[in-house]
């Protein structure tokens, strides 16, 4: 597949590390024809001088690639709210605090449901057992922290297929006293279990 071929991309949400690679190295656009989708409260966030102001000043480099990338993308950035649908059996499920508008994607076929939560955690290892433990890069850590608890609720109560981008297997969260746990799903990875 060619980078011109791409249509649409559903963003969880701006940091760097998740949109960077929507830039060439001179700046453009690299899927060409591509269409972005993302809330509208992370649009706005990345957009706002005031919530820059307001950062620690090692989120500069997040607020200039966020913003480049709304540049390049120009007249083909579409801003939605809340749990929007993007397709037939997909759509966005707001999970905030990590950043504003940060949201996962809720892909469902029949029964089969798999979450891609984005940034929820940054560590299974600690999170998942812990999720009142923050990170640095979270914009809001009580919001961030009230979210993770509401998502690892859920999806312990339905069973869902749970992957993101800081793991390394898809897997569910199961309870696990008065806590979480981890739990690989066949093919997810190589370790079966991790508290």
């Amino acid at each position: 597949m060619r980078p011109d071929q791409i249509e649409t991309v559903w963003l969880t949400h701006l940091h760097a590390d998740h949109a960077g690679g929507l830039l060439t190295g001179d700046g453009r656009a690299r899927f060409a024809n591509a269409e972005l989708v993302l809330q509208e409260r992370e649009a706005a966030y990345w957009s706002d001088a005031g919530a820059r102001s307001r950062a620690p000043s090692a989120m500069g480099l997040f607020f200039d690639t966020a913003q480049a990338v709304l540049a390049a993308y120009a007249g083909r950035v579409r801003r939605v709210s809340g749990a929007a649908e993007l397709a037939p059996g997909v759509s966005f499920l707001p999970l905030p605090g990590h950043t504003p508008g940060h949201a996962g994607v809720l892909i469902e076929d029949g029964p089969e449901r798999l979450l891609i939560w984005g940034d929820i955690l940054h560590s299974r290892l600690l999170q998942v057992p812990h999720p009142d433990w923050t990170v640095i890069w979270d914009a809001d850590p009580a919001e961030a922290i009230a979210t993770r608890r509401r998502i690892f609720d859920r999806a312990a109560s339905e069973g869902l297929d749970i992957a993101g981008m800081h793991l390394a297997s898809r897997g569910r969260v199961t309870r696990e006293g008065a806590g979480y746990r981890w739990e690989v799903r066949e093919g997810g990875g190589a370790d079966e279990v991790s508290r």
